[in-house]
């Protein structure tokens, strides 16, 4: 006996959908996304950031200003954060984003913050060294 129901679609095989790699798939939405560590005085930082491309070279676009984005508590830099910074990136921002020490991928006892000053400084500090390469270029905060 046959069933009226519709058949379900495959699930995707990867967070960012079905394309075969995750710089495919940045590169597809006219960004270029890197992910490193930056050891800040304060603790090991999960930093990367989203530049705006042109999606049918992969070539860089000029870059309008900086948007140096950090998260709330108990949240961290991944794929929903991403949404906001690829946004931007695709309307020609250059987008630094950074994870809180104790979140994400970066240092620290998950979810404490101990003291905040510290935790602002490592923010900070990552967020100084890139505006020191780009000076000239406005720069932004947005939290």
């Amino acid at each position: 006996m046959g069933s009226d129901a519709p058949a379900l679609a495959p699930p995707t095989r990867y967070f960012w959908g079905d394309v075969p790699g995750e710089n495919e798939y940045y590169v597809g939405l006219g960004v270029r996304n890197r992910q490193c560590y930056f050891q800040s005085p304060h603790g090991c930082l999960f930093v990367q950031s989203f530049q705006p491309v042109d999606p049918a070279t992969g070539a860089d676009l000029p870059v309008k200003a900086l948007v140096f984005m950090t998260h709330g508590y108990g949240s961290d830099s991944g794929w929903l954060f991403q949404k906001i910074a690829i946004a931007y990136a695709t309307w020609g921002y250059a987008v630094h984003c950074a994870d809180l020490l104790g979140h994400g991928r970066s240092g620290g006892i998950r979810c404490y913050l101990g003291d905040m000053e510290s935790v602002a400084a490592a923010s900070l500090s990552f967020f100084l060294s890139v505006r020191r390469e780009s000076l000239g270029l406005p720069a932004f905060l947005f939290g």
